[in-house]
């Protein structure tokens, strides 16, 4: 798994070049044994053996054996309030996040089929619900802020649910796609996909 999907190259020194090439070479010898031996059967101790590396060792480049495969998930929720704010703000807070999900969807469908396989593993894992929900409520604080802003209403109205059902709609939107997305094998666009999530709830993003 060695494709960053959506995010931008990270520019660094020798020794943060080469955490990043162990990092992406241990995840990738833990994507193979997902593959073949399932999420949950595999272990901590059965990557760092196919790594060779101890226990130590692993947690230094992963807080969990669930970071191994969401670890490029992680910024997607920066990128997406990047692309929020600049959206007019002539667009309701619906079609501005609409819109500033589709470049991530447009990045998914660029991704190689490693990215993929490990996309298709944390969908089809259930054990994996809770750390996708876990990310889902991550990506709505980061952006509640900007939603609630398009919405006129105060960010901390926790009696208005506005910004948290735009936000969970939108995110429903997404995905349905993905599972729609990955059945295809990744041979549809992800954006088109999603437009057609959105445009089945009465909405649009055009």
């Amino acid at each position: 798994m060695t494709t960053d999907a959506g995010q931008r190259p990270v520019r660094g020194g020798a020794r943060e070049l080469a955490r990043r090439a162990m990092t992406a070479q241990i995840a990738d010898m833990a994507l193979d044994l997902f593959l073949e031996r399932g999420y949950d059967a595999t272990t901590v101790e059965d990557i760092c053996a196919a790594a060779g590396i101890g226990r130590t060792s692993f947690f230094r480049y992963f807080k969990s054996k669930e970071d191994v495969l969401m670890r490029d998930f992680a910024a997607m929720d920066a990128l997406i309030l990047e692309e929020l704010r600049r959206r007019p703000d002539s667009e309701s807070a619906w079609t501005a996040l609409c819109h500033a999900i589709e470049p991530l969807a447009a990045a998914y469908t660029g991704a190689d089929v490693r990215f993929r396989q490990a996309l298709r593993l944390v969908i089809a894992t259930p054990s994996l619900g809770a750390v996708h929900r876990d990310k889902l409520v991550s990506w709505s604080a980061t952006l509640r802020p900007e939603v609630s802003r398009r919405l006129g209403i105060a960010v901390d109205d926790s009696r208005n649910p506005a910004a948290g059902a735009v936000m969970g709609a939108a995110f429903a939107c997404l995905d349905a796609s993905l599972e729609a997305w990955l059945t295809s094998e990744g041979d549809e666009n992800l954006r088109e996909v999603f437009q057609q999530a959105v445009a089945a709830l009465g909405g649009t993003s055009s």
